[in-house]
Parts: structure tokens; sequence; C-alpha cells
């Protein structure tokens, strides 16, 4: 089996030029596009065995959003694209756009050399130990308590009560709380009772019902904020979470797996449509319900633009700007937005640096609707040490990507595992779109905070047993 896909691997390396030139109009382009498609499927089957929430695994998924983004340009040109026509550019689009697929497929090409240079290949059991199952429940239960508590208290606030006027206005929800105020901060403590749950049930069987019952709320909650990408990821990680607890059984259905998560990713569209309808209809000016919205944002041109030319996803134009410009127009970084995510954690940080995504809408977008412009892994890598910030930086990104699966081996414990999950799921995904600005802090110390007080509520406990 192994040497038949070597044969494939191979046969399909040796054809690509070939096929190229002969059926490309821009063969340096087309195929620049082809062998960072290759490089994608071809990383697949360099796994051996698949684990579907394997940080290459989740990286190679943006990737080949990625790719749907250079096709889309290289077959519709940049006229719609805002990003080329609100700025300058120094050099050629054309080149640009070679520049930039070349890039993308070195960056890409080095983050496998990192990652395969330092991955092992394991059994995947991660130990489940619960000392007292009435330290889980309590948590649990009191967590969810406060997160339902927190949520009825902005409905309360900000729709006087009505659940649906509320969630109608749920474009608006970033603009309410900056207005408003109205902290959300318990609502983390509904995700962690989640996930806490995930772990009491692998040990004790509870009711599944139950538990549907609270994720659906507590997916609601999450929702409800206006961060359709954040939400999403929530239930990523728990499908994670349930994966790789379950993973022996899982294994087994990795092509059932990939099926449902096209499901998913219908649900996803529908998710961000009712959003974008939900604009429509505070603005007033809906000319129809939400089933003849999606209808018409499901027709190519309304498509296409709300996923790709809105940088829904690695944003092409955005790459080519770094390219051209960076050097001149800011100067190099040399790592400081690599390590900026640090300092955000810091009560009063003074850093005086703003993340390259908001250097780029401040600096050259400052007239474009919406918030802060995801530079693309490689152009943050760019806009810190050049071409060689692509080379070493990604190589160096693959290594931790990695570095950070193998320690599921040491560490094969529940705690680490949901650091992990959230590392994979909300950092080292996104990165080939976003910036190591997404790192925080937040995607682990909630889960060590609770660990402690875990460990506190045991020994008190331990000790009334005593006691008695």
């Amino acid at each position: 089996m192994r040497l038949r896909k070597f044969f494939i691997v191979i046969a399909t390396f040796i054809s690509l030029p070939i096929i190229c030139y002969f059926f490309a109009d821009n063969f340096e382009q087309v195929y620049g596009i082809s062998l960072i498609v290759f490089f994608i499927f071809s990383s697949f089957l360099l796994l051996n065995r698949f684990v579907f929430f394997e940080p290459l695994t989740l990286f190679n998924f943006y990737n080949i959003l990625g790719v749907i983004g250079f096709i889309y340009y290289y077959l519709e040109g940049f006229y719609r694209s805002k990003y080329i026509s609100d700025t300058q550019y120094s050099n050629d689009l054309d080149d640009l756009f070679t520049k930039s697929i070349y890039y993308y497929l070195i960056g890409y090409c080095m983050t496998l050399v990192g990652y395969f240079i330092v991955r092992k290949k394991f059994d995947i059991n991660i130990h489940v130990k619960i000392e007292s199952e009435k330290v889980y429940k309590l948590l649990i239960y009191t967590f969810l308590i406060l997160c339902y508590i927190n949520f009825l208290y902005i409905v309360m606030k900000f729709a006087g009560g009505n659940i649906f006027v509320y969630f109608q206005n749920i474009a608006i929800r970033q603009y309410e709380f900056t207005l408003g105020g109205g902290s959300t901060i318990f609502y983390n403590l509904g995700y962690i009772a989640i996930y806490l749950w995930q772990f009491l049930d692998k040990k004790q069987k509870s009711s599944r019902w139950l538990f549907l019952i609270n994720l659906l709320a507590i997916f609601a909650i999450k929702y409800s904020t206006g961060r359709i990408v954040q939400t999403l990821f929530f239930l990523i990680s728990v499908i994670a979470l349930e994966y790789f607890l379950r993973y022996d059984f899982y294994k087994k259905y990795t092509r059932k797996i990939m099926f449902s998560f096209t499901i998913f990713g219908t649900f996803a569209f529908l998710m961000y449509f009712y959003r974008m309808y939900s604009s429509v209809v505070f603005i007033n000016q809906a000319n129809t319900d939400f089933v003849g919205f999606v209808t018409e944002k499901f027709e190519y041109t309304e498509f296409t633009q709300s996923l790709i030319e809105k940088g829904n996803i690695p944003n092409i134009p955005i790459l080519m700007k770094i390219i051209d410009s960076w050097e001149n127009e800011m100067g190099f970084l040399y790592g400081k937005s690599l390590i900026q995510w640090i300092f955000n954690f810091i009560p009063f940080s003074k850093s005086g640096l703003l993340p390259p995504s908001e250097i780029i809408k401040e600096v050259w977008y400052p007239h474009i609707e919406g918030g802060a412009l995801p530079p693309t892994g490689y152009g943050e890598m760019y806009a810190n040490f050049g071409i060689w910030g692509i080379v070493i930086g990604m190589f160096l990104f693959g290594i931790i990507m990695a570095s950070t699966y193998n320690l599921l081996r040491k560490y094969n414990n529940m705690w680490y595992l949901l650091i992990y999950v959230n590392l994979s799921v909300f950092f080292f995904s996104v990165y080939p779109k976003g910036e190591f600005d997404n790192m925080s802090l937040y995607l682990f110390l909630p889960y060590i905070f609770t660990y402690i007080c875990i460990r506190i509520f045991n020994q008190l406990f331990s000790r009334n047993i005593k006691a008695t």
C-alpha cells in the first residue's frame, strides 16, 4: 500500500508541469497553484495514520481555502476586489500574484519539513482520571448556572427580556456591548462546564440528552455574541474532545466524519448568512425572507463576494500588498508581532505595537468597513523578516505544531488534551489566514484555573470524609 502511494505521488509530481504547460494560459501561476494542491494532499499520505484533529490536518483545511482564493483570482482577476482598488501598488499586479503563489508554496513546504522532522507516530489513548465525581458535578452545575444567569442578564439589558428580539439583532451585538457595556465573563464558565461534562461522561455514563440540551444552549449563547467563527470553533473543540476521548471508536469512521463536516460547513454558511440577514433587517432594508436572502447569496457572484472578496478565507490581495509595500512603508517587525500576544495579557502593558492586521487596516484600508484585516500567516512572517521569515518562520511553525502534538504521548491526560485541542482549533488551524495575535494565554489559563479549583475541592471533600 505504501509503495502504491509512493508511485502515485511521484507520477503526479512528474505529470504536473506537462499538464500545466499544455492546458494553462499562464504556466507559472497555474503550476504554482497546482504544486500547493499537490503538497497539501501529499501531506495526508505522509501521515500514515490519519488523525482528524491533528494540527497539520486542521492547518491543511484552511490552506485548501487559500488555494480556492488563488484559483478564484486566477480565473476572475481583481476587478471586484476592494483590497486592490482601494490602495496603491508599486509593482505589477500580475507579478505580485505570481510571487504570492510561490511565497505561499515555499512557506507551506517549509511547514511540512519542520512538522515531519519532529512529528512522532504513537497510539492515542487519553487517560481520564477523576478523583471525585461529586466535585466535577458541583463545578459543572455551578458553572452552567452562572453562565445562564449572565445570559439572562444580558437579554434583559439589551432586549427587555425578549430572547427572540435579542437573537434577531445579533449583527449589532458588538456595537451594543461597546456602547452599553454588559460583561459576558461567565459565558466562559459555560464552555468549561461542557468540557468537564465530556470528561465525566467518559468515566461515568450520564444522560446524553441532558448533555446535548446544555450543549445546544451554550452553543446558542456563544452564537448570540455575534462571533460566528469563534462559535463554530467552540463546537469543533467539543467534537475534537469527543474524538480523542473515544479515539479507538472514531478512528474507524474517518470518512463518515469527513462527510459530517460537509454538513457542518453548510450549517456554518447558514449561520453566517443569518448574521448578515439580521443586519439587513435591523436597517429595514430586507426585501425578502431569510430563505430568499440565502438563495440570493448562494448565487455565484454573491457567494464568491461573501466568501472570498470580503476576506473570509486567506486574503490573497492582502498578501500581495504586504509583499509589495511592507518593507518600504512599514519596515520589517523582526519578530515583534510573533510575541506581542504575551503582552496582550499583561495589564497596562504599553508595548506600543499593533498587530499586523490592525496596521494594515489603519495604514492601507482605513475607509473599508469592518475591523482588522488578517495578513495571512505567510504574510505575517514576511512582515517580520521578509522572504527569510517565510522560509525559517514557517519551518519553526511546523516544529511547534508537531511538538504540541507529540506531547499528547507524554502527557496523555485530559487536561493537556484540553489545552492541545484549544491550541489546535483556535490557533494552528486558522494561521494560514490569521496571525500570532490569535494566540492567547486564555487558550490554556482558564483550564489551569479549573484544575486548581478541582484540586482544592478534592482536598476539602477528602478532609470532610476523614472528619466524619
